[in-house]
């Protein structure tokens, strides 16, 4: 029988190229359990994947195992349960970080040395759709992976799952991917921020080409061949052989959070040569957050610190060493917004240059989830060098997510973020908006969202305008019309929280809208209104 005459007594639901999905005849099939196709020879091959025994197919319809040959009557017939050629061999259940089983992947031996995988998405009481559709693809023993990365203990990663089931065996933490050595992610990386990444490829070239894109996406991770280990051979072929988890133990060495702490002096000695991009305010491998209401002037402060970052200029008084790569992530006005400001600022701070040989790069239509785009981050951070990388603003990074909620704030955004400065050694600065009066949990300058936030960053600064009391109104109105649009455009820089070094002072800026800067000024308009006498009669439009 030819394929089209297969697939005209059969009910097909759904196609993906030479495969489709059609209704098992052989049970009561809801859900297009039974996947048909074409073998390269013509012989037809059909999986039910509710387990349905091919036998059992055929004999739902009345055919013959020779009706699937194909175009050649006397080719052998080849099918995914065929105890020949198609014995199920394996499952390997993948689990979310809860536990809950998000897909499987099924093992066939396929004789003669060959084998095959088949990758379903789980559907929930049990049952698999026939593809992998819509699924989110994880590593395996993902919970007892994030459970060791949170103690700073050792993962080992292997290319395969029977690896990973012997390793846990032994009583190690192992983990791999699957669809094979080629189809690694770099966001897989982020589960694995924390933990000691140790390396155990198969002895071939698929074997060193996934070692070396695991390398590449996790900073410290190293490579350990097994000794003696045969070609194609994996570690579950090298403990058959006659490893042991002493001898295992002993190639791997002593676990770092095993090792003996650092002495103070060398960790001093080691501090001392923390690298500064601004003063003692901006640190290399740091998260922070600057919160401002909107319309209060964050957006021109963080074009303001690109240009001197990139520029190699004082920053309100704060000495930028030397011109560094800055990326700016911009998800909520628009990059002609932030050129237009950029040359504005540029002119009025006397930065010259600034088209002729720039460092600033800015990633506009920005994806709605920063996770999901963690590739297109690190790719852009390799393509610019940046070492500064600034993200506006962090609700929209945050995609679906709750901001309120910790779990989303550490999964989205810090996890992350986390691996990127680990890899690249950047500094990341998040702008945020604040939260309504009353809402906040942390003071009313804080920003709105989860107090994780807070207790997560490095560094925490809030921008404000001034806000007066009735009776400072009385005294504004006394004052005159220049000093009270100084008034209505002056600003305080604000640092809540710093582990980079001590809190500076408050600083107060005057921001001038027409050149889109912000200016250091020696006195704050409060300090004016304070030396007045207290006024008794309400401003009646006299200056």
């Amino acid at each position: 029988m030819r394929l089209s005459e297969v697939l005209g007594s059969l009910q097909v639901k759904a196609h993906r190229g030479n495969e489709y999905d059609c209704i098992c005849p052989a049970h009561e099939d809801k859900r297009s359990s039974l996947c048909v196709s074409e073998g390269r020879d013509g012989r037809i091959l059909m999986y039910c994947h509710a387990g349905c025994d091919f036998q059992a197919i055929l004999e739902a319809k009345g055919w013959e195992m020779s009706d699937m040959s194909g175009e050649d009557d006397h080719a052998a017939p080849m099918h995914r349960t065929d105890p020949r050629v198609g014995m199920l061999v394996a499952t390997f259940y993948y689990h979310d970080a809860d536990g809950a089983v998000l897909y499987r992947v099924q093992k066939f031996d396929l004789g003669d040395g060959k084998k095959d995988f088949r990758q379903h998405k789980a559907l929930g009481g049990g049952e698999f759709a026939p593809n992998m559709d819509g699924a989110t693809r994880v590593l395996y023993n993902l919970p007892a992976v994030l459970e060791a990365a949170r103690s700073g203990r050792r993962v080992l990663y292997v290319e395969g799952e029977k690896d990973v089931e012997t390793l846990r065996g032994m009583g190690l933490t192992a983990t791999t991917h699957c669809g094979g050595a080629r189809a690694w992610k770099t966001e897989y990386a982020a589960s694995l921020a924390g933990a000691e990444v140790v390396i155990l490829p198969d002895n071939d070239e698929p074997g060193k080409k996934m070692a070396s894109a695991v390398l590449s996406d996790i900073r410290g991770a190293r490579v350990v061949e097994l000794p003696g280990l045969p070609e194609h051979g994996d570690v579950s072929d090298w403990m058959q052989a006659g490893g042991s988890n002493e001898k295992l133990l002993k190639l791997l060495g002593p676990e770092m959070s095993e090792m003996a702490p650092v002495h103070w002096i060398d960790f001093q000695a080691e501090q001392d040569e923390s690298v500064y991009y601004c003063g003692n305010i901006l640190m290399e491998e740091t998260v922070n957050i600057l919160v401002a209401d909107g319309g209060v002037g964050k957006t021109t402060l963080v074009t303001q610190l690109c240009l001197a970052l990139a520029s190699g200029t004082p920053f309100l008084g704060f000495k930028c060493e030397s011109p560094i790569n800055v990326l700016l992530l911009e998800a909520e006005g628009s990059r002609s917004l932030y050129r237009k400001r950029s040359s504005l600022a540029a002119a009025s701070l006397g930065i010259k240059d600034y088209y002729v040989n720039p460092r600033w790069t800015i990633q506009s239509r920005w994806m709605s989830d920063f996770n999901a785009g963690g590739m297109v981050v690190e790719d852009q951070i390799r393509r610019s060098g940046a070492k500064v990388v600034v993200m506006d603003t962090l609700g929209y990074f945050l995609g679906e997510g709750d901001e309120n909620s910790s779990k989303d704030w550490k999964q989205k955004i810090m996890v992350p973020l986390r691996r990127l400065r680990a890899m690249y050694g950047c500094a990341f600065i998040l702008l945020h908006h604040e939260g309504k009066p009353g809402e906040s949990k942390f003071g009313h300058h804080k920003g709105r969202g989860t107090s994780a936030m807070f207790g997560d960053v490095d560094t925490w600064l809030g921008m404000e305008s001034l806000q007066f009391t009735p009776d400072e109104q009385e005294k504004l109105a006394r004052l005159s019309p220049a000093e009270r649009v100084e008034a209505r455009d002056e600003r305080a820089l604000i640092w809540h929280k710093s582990k980079v070094g001590a809190k500076p002072d408050p600083i107060t800026l005057h921001l001038d809208v027409e050149n889109a800067v912000l200016r250091e000024k020696s006195y704050s308009i409060r300090e004016r209104l304070d030396a007045m006498q207290s006024v008794k009669l309400a401003y009646r439009g006299r200056v």
